[in-house]
This record gives C-alpha cells, sequence and structure tokens, in this order.
C-alpha cells in the first residue's frame, strides 16, 4: 500500500512538471515557489519577509541568515549581489520542508528522478552522495544523501549575478 501511495505521488509530481517540455519559457522561480512547503517565497524581498522569534538571525558576507530547526534561510541581494535583499538560498536538513515533494529522507534516486522530469538539468557530483541541478540559469538544487542513498540534506538557490566581482 505505502508503494502504491508513493508511485501515485511520484506520478502527480511528474504531471505537475510536464509544463517545462518548452525549456527556457518557464520562470523556474515562480516554478519552485508553487512546489515548495517552506516558509517564504524564493526571492521574497527583504522589505516583505516577516518572522518572529522562532528565528535567530546571525550576520554573515554580503548576506544574513535566518536559522530555524532544520532549516537555515539565507537573504542576499539579487539578481545581483549588489542589489536589494531578497529570500535567495534554503538548506534544509528538516524533514517538515521539502520541494516537488522531494524532502530529508527521501531517496536520493527519487529526488532525481523528480527533478529531472520537471527539467532540471544536472550532475552527479560526489558518487552517490551529491548531486546538483539547474533551471534556466534561474534556479539551483542540491541533494546531498548519506551512506544509505536516502537525502539529508536539499539546498535551493535562486541563483544570483556578481558583476562587479565582489568578494565577500
Amino acid at each position: 500500500m505505502k508503494k502504491l501511495l508513493l508511485l501515485l505521488v511520484f506520478v502527480l509530481l511528474l504531471s505537475s512538471c510536464a509544463n517545462t517540455v518548452i525549456p527556457n519559457k518557464i520562470n523556474a522561480i515562480d516554478e519552485i515557489n508553487a512546489a515548495m512547503s517552506l516558509p517564504f517565497k524564493l526571492t521574497l524581498p527583504e522589505k516583505d519577509l516577516e518572522y518572529d522569534d522562532e528565528y535567530t538571525m546571525e550576520p554573515g558576507f554580503g548576506c544574513y541568515v535566518l536559522r530555524k530547526d532544520g532549516l537555515i534561510i539565507f537573504v542576499s541581494g539579487w539578481p545581483d549581489v549588489t542589489d536589494s535583499y531578497h529570500v535567495t538560498e534554503y538548506r534544509i536538513t528538516g524533514s517538515d520542508y521539502g520541494v516537488f515533494g522531494i524532502s530529508i529522507g527521501s531517496a536520493l534516486d527519487d529526488g532525481v528522478a523528480v527533478f529531472e522530469s520537471c527539467g532540471y538539468t544536472g550532475d552527479e557530483t560526489e558518487a552517490g552522495r551529491r548531486y546538483d541541478f539547474r533551471k534556466n540559469e534561474q534556479v539551483s538544487i542540491a541533494l546531498f544523501a548519506d551512506t544509505e542513498g536516502f537525502i539529508d540534506e536539499i539546498w535551493l538557490t535562486a541563483i544570483t549575478t556578481n558583476k562587479d566581482d565582489i568578494v565577500f
């Protein structure tokens, strides 16, 4: 029964990505925002970012981060690093969060299949332990797996430019 339910979820996810057959016509940021279970939209302007004391704020180099159990949120310049601050990256380690139905504890092979079916291109970068994906030079996703092949960390990033080659 559990496998049937997983298969049904997988088929639904594939069908939700069906409109990605025309590359570079889909706004990958809008698509990811519609398919994620995270507290703030990717590229949400800092002025619209409302959070309470469940997050701790820490300064960074050219950014700041908001931390909560199982989640780190980066707020930095976007679309260029010198622009006004937006939510630009998530680092997920808690199972309460996910994207396209993939979350911590999902099989890495399932994550790879889902992102590829949604039009993301990627490569295995660490022999069965990490896959990096990109779509339309707007979004990058990194999946990290434990030694048993289950996802233990997800990075979801709005790709930024660095026109002035600023080093932080």
